[in-house]
């Protein structure tokens, strides 16, 4: 309960084919421990650098709240969306403090035939962002083929942050177990749609002190559409 827990939107109006929400709604923490301590006095049970609490049941509600951001309802007004048909679940994990990520980054993984996957990997050492870097750092690109035959990891493009020819992570097993749990969702992920073929975006990170791997987030990369026009 003294471990903050991260509450995310799962809406059916966000992360689909027909509609790409990513960035209309809000994910917020919250404390277990500062629901259950009989008391609305900081500071935060999970984080004394933060002076207020923040409880669990603030936090769901706030993320339940986000689907009236302004963006949100403006979105799904242009594009006519039925709102007595839209409903919004939750996930909630716990949340990946700064100091424990030894690594993350964002996979892109295309499905094009049952034999063969590809999978891009930008990866950055610690929390520092692949998408939005402060310090304008350079995060490391890999490509990983897998076949029924073998896998195979190519390095494009080497992080700044990491000594001259050295990899962000462990070389190669890292890339290799982690394309196996990535292809994992994948799977699943197709057998739930019953599509072959598609891409995904899914966000990693590796975690200290054990180094486990762990697919944070998924979401599927909307392709154009291959009908011919007439």
């Amino acid at each position: 309960s003294s471990k903050n827990l991260r509450f995310r939107s799962s809406t059916n109006v966000e992360d689909s084919r027909e509609f790409t929400g990513a960035g209309l709604y809000e994910s917020y923490s919250g404390c277990l421990a500062d629901d259950l301590d009989d008391d609305d006095q900081g500071p935060c049970r999970c984080d004394p650098n933060r002076a207020k609490e923040r409880g669990v049941f603030v936090a769901i509600r706030k993320v339940f709240a986000s689907f009236y951001n302004e963006n949100a309802y403006l979105e799904r007004l242009r594009r006519g969306v039925d709102e007595a048909k839209v409903g919004m679940a939750m996930l909630v994990h716990h949340s990946f403090p700064d100091e424990f990520e030894l690594a993350n980054g964002v996979a892109v993984l295309t499905r094009n035939s049952k034999d063969s996957w590809e999978i891009r990997l930008v990866t950055q050492a610690g929390a520092v962002s692949v998408t939005n870097p402060e310090d304008g750092s350079i995060p490391e690109e890999v490509v990983v083929s897998v076949y029924d035959f073998g896998k195979y990891a190519f390095k494009q493009r080497q992080s700044n942050l990491v000594l001259l020819g050295a990899a962000v992570m462990e070389w190669e097993k890292d890339y290799y177990d982690l394309s196996d749990l990535l292809i994992k969702v994948a799977e699943e992920f197709g057998k739930t749609t019953g599509r072959e073929e598609f891409v995904l975006e899914m966000e990693y990170k590796k975690l200290a002190p054990t180094g486990a791997l762990t697919v944070k987030q998924v979401r599927e990369v909307p392709q154009a559409d291959e009908s011919p026009s007439v």
